[in-house]
C-alpha cells in the first residue's frame, strides 16, 4: 500500500529531484476542513507532508509501524490521529485501505480533495487517471488479520523506537540529576556513553541514583558548579555510579593485616578502598600501600614497586580519590610514590 498526499505536486518545487524542504502555502490557515480536524490530526498532517518527499511522487510506502515510528508515537495514536486526515480526503491509499481505517457502515473512500487549494488546474484526463489509480477497495480478510496481529503483537521496529524513547527520557533523568560544573561538560559524548552503558546491561535507574547522590555529595563539600565536578562522561566511563551502591556482603571483609597497626589518618580511605574492591584486589594492590603524609588537598602514599606504581594510577586513581575524599574532603590529588627500600612503610609506633 501507497499513502499518499492530496494535491501532492501543490507542495512541490523541484520536480527532479528530492528536496530537503516542501512548500506549505499559507492559505491552509483559511481552510475550514483542514481546522474541522482534531489536535492531533492537525499536528500529523504537516509530518506527514514532509516524509511524503522523501517517496517518489509522494507515495509513503512505509508499513504503519515504520511511520509510527518516524512520527516518534505509538501505533494507536498514530491510527487515531490519521482516520480524521483520510475521512476528510487529505491522504488516500492508493492499494487496500486497512480495516482500522474504515468505519462500521463503509470504508473511508480516498478521493481528490485538497489540503490546499489549487493553483494550477490539471488536465479533467489526468485528474481522472489519479482518482482511478488510487482508488480504494475493500481489504481482504488476510491482510485484516495480518494487521490486527501487528498492532497487537508490535514488531521489531516499534520495539526499537519504543526503546529509543524511553533510552531518551531515561538519559534526561540522568543529566538533570547529574551536577552542573564549571567548564565543558558536553552532553552529547555524555549521552551516548550512557546510552551504551544501559544497552550492555548497567541499571539505569542505578546510574542516575548514583549522579544524584555525586550531586550531594558535592553539596556537603561546596563543590557544586567548580571545575572538581567531573564531566559526565568521565564520571560514567569510570562507573563512579557504583561508589554510591550498597556493597554485597561479600565484599565486607576483615582487613587482611588486622596486627598492623595503620595510620588513623589513612585508615578509613583504606577500610573504604577494602569494602569498594573485595579482599582479593585489595590484598594485590592495596595492601602494601603505605602512608607518607597529608598536605592540605595532596596525600602522598607509597607502593613497594614502579610496577604496582604504574597499575594504581592507571586503574584505581579515580577509587583511591574517592576513598580520601569519602573521609577527607578537602584532598584534590593523590600521589604514589616507590618506597625507596622496597619495602613497605612501618605504621605509628604502637602505644
Amino acid at each position: 500500500m501507497a499513502l499518499v498526499p492530496k494535491n501532492w505536486k501543490e507542495f512541490q518545487h523541484y520536480r527532479d529531484r528530492k528536496p530537503a524542504w516542501i512548500k506549505l502555502h499559507g492559505a491552509i490557515l483559511d481552510d475550514f476542513e483542514y481546522f474541522r480536524l482534531p489536535v492531533a490530526s492537525k499536528a500529523l498532517a504537516p509530518l506527514l507532508w514532509l516524509l511524503a518527499r522523501e517517496y517518489d511522487e509522494g507515495e509513503i510506502t512505509a508499513s504503519l509501524e515504520e511511520i509510527a515510528f518516524r512520527m516518534r508515537m505509538p501505533v494507536p495514536d498514530l491510527i487515531e490521529a490519521l482516520r480524521p486526515l483520510i475521512a476528510a480526503k487529505f491522504f488516500f491509499y492508493d492499494k487496500d485501505l486497512p480495516e482500522c481505517f474504515q468505519t462500521a457502515s463503509s470504508p473511508l473512500a480516498a478521493s481528490k480533495q485538497a489540503a490546499i487549494p489549487e493553483r494550477e488546474k490539471e488536465e479533467e484526463g489526468e485528474k481522472e487517471k489519479e482518482t482511478e489509480r488510487h482508488s480504494p477497495s475493500t481489504v481482504s480478510a488476510a491482510t485484516a488479520a495480518q494487521t490486527r496481529v501487528d498492532l497487537e503483537e508490535g514488531s521489531p521496529v516499534m520495539a526499537k523506537a519504543v526503546a529509543d524513547v524511553v533510552a531518551g527520557k531515561l538519559f534526561g533523568d540522568f543529566w538533570e540529576a547529574y551536577p552542573r560544573r564549571e567548564g565543558a561538560n558536553p552532553k552529547e559524548p555524555a549521552k551516548k556513553k550512557f546510552l551504551a552503558t544501559v544497552k550492555s546491561g548497567e541499571d539505569a535507574d542505578a546510574i542516575i541514583a548514583g549522579a544524584r547522590a555525586y550531586a550531594e555529595e558535592l553539596r556537603r563539600t561546596n563543590k557544586l558548579n567548580t571545575s572538581y565536578v567531573a564531566q559526565a562522561v568521565t564520571w560514567l566511563s569510570q562507573r563512579r555510579w557504583t561508589d554510591y551502591q550498597a556493597q554485597p556482603a561479600r565484599q565486607i571483609a576483615v582487613d587482611p593485616d588486622p596486627g598492623v597497626k595503620i595510620d588513623p589518618t589513612w585508615a578509613p580511605a583504606r577500610a573504604r578502598l577494602l569494602s569498594d574492591l573485595g579482599p582479593e584486589v585489595f590484598s594485590s594492590w592495596f595492601r602494601n600501600v603505605g602512608f607518607v603524609g597529608i598536605n592540605g588537598s595532596h596525600v602522598c602514599l607509597t607502593a613497594p614497586t614502579r610496577f604496582m606504581k604504574a597499575q594504581i594510577e592507571k586503574d584505581y586513581m579515580p577509587r583511591l580519590l574517592r576513598a580520601w575524599q569519602a573521609s577527607v574532603p578537602d584532598v584534590e590529588f593523590v600521589e604514589v610514590v616507590v618506597a625507596t627500600d622496597g619495602k613497605k612503610p612501618p605504621g605509628p609506633p604502637a602505644a
